[in-house]
């Protein structure tokens, strides 16, 4: 209260230095699209997340913010896209946060999980794996374990946790993380020829369909996977969801001094949250 009191004292008569803490989020993958009955569809990775605490800015700092936008799922058996990184190039302690790996598609072969800042999950051919995670986990993998195997599709990994495998279980998303009372980066569930789909992770990512039903998307601006489609039997195509566009949340303590974004405040913060790319000055 004492250091936050001397800097709105100070505001105003000169350039005055102050502690802010930097969140980014990169785009989400998307799941992958549904087709044939067996081979079931992976759930899409997780953007990855930087932050950097008590990172120090001068009154006048401008800072250029652009959006990770999230994966685009599959449609049909069609591949899906792996999310884009966001990026805020002016923070030296961070400057990128790649995108989320996208969940592969169900076709009647093996497909991997795409790689991201965490990976997307393997569709459900024997010994497909999942998407590296640059940065947070890998996506699940194609799974010896129980006898449906191949209708189970692995779950896109979040930045909490690795996605979870196909087995008689679902592919669920990995978990996020949660920063300044809210949770980012879950991996999307895998799509499955049975009911249920995979969940998503922390339930921000999006949930895999099943028996022909399409994935859904992940969370809005939570960097979250999408969910695959669900397979079905008579190649009736399904279509994965969407991942989640990114965000980029700047926080200080203390009343609003800084510009730009959706600004918000509680009892101790101040926060500045980019949806869209923009500029904070500081």
């Amino acid at each position: 209260m004492y250091t936050t009191m001397l800097r709105r004292a100070a505001f105003g008569t000169g350039s005055v230095t102050y502690a802010a803490d930097f969140l980014l989020v990169g785009g989400g993958g998307g799941g992958g699209g549904g087709l044939t009955s067996n081979y079931a569809t992976g759930g899409g990775g997780a953007g990855a997340i930087q932050y950097a605490a008590a990172y120090s800015v001068t009154t006048a700092d401008s800072f250029s913010i652009a959006i990770g936008a999230g994966g685009a799922g599959g449609t049909g058996g069609g591949s899906a896209t792996n999310g884009s990184p966001g990026s805020d190039t002016t923070c030296t302690a961070m400057s990128t946060a790649a995108g989320g790996g996208f969940g592969a598609r169900g076709i009647g072969s093996q497909v991997n999980g795409g790689n991201g800042g965490c990976g997307g999950g393997a569709n459900g051919a024997p010994s497909g794996t999942g998407g590296v995670g640059s940065v947070g986990f890998n996506g699940g993998a194609w799974s010896t374990t129980g006898s449906n195997e191949p209708y189970r599709g692995g779950g896109g990994g979040g930045m909490g946790s690795v996605g979870a495998p196909g087995n008689n279980g679902t592919g669920n998303g990995g978990t996020g993380v949660s920063y300044f009372g809210s949770t980012y980066a879950g991996g999307g569930g895998a799509g499955s020829y049975y009911s249920p789909g995979g969940s998503g992770g922390s339930s921000i990512g999006g949930t895999g369909g099943y028996a022909g039903t399409a994935g859904t998307a992940g969370s809005a601006f939570t960097g979250s996977g999408g969910g695959g489609g669900g397979t079905s039997s008579g190649n009736v195509a399904s279509s994965g969801g969407n991942g989640a566009d990114g965000v980029v949340v700047i926080r200080y303590a203390g009343a609003q001094v800084g510009t730009g974004g959706t600004i918000t405040s509680d009892a101790t913060y101040t926060y500045h949250t980019f949806t869209t790319s923009g500029t904070f000055t500081a």
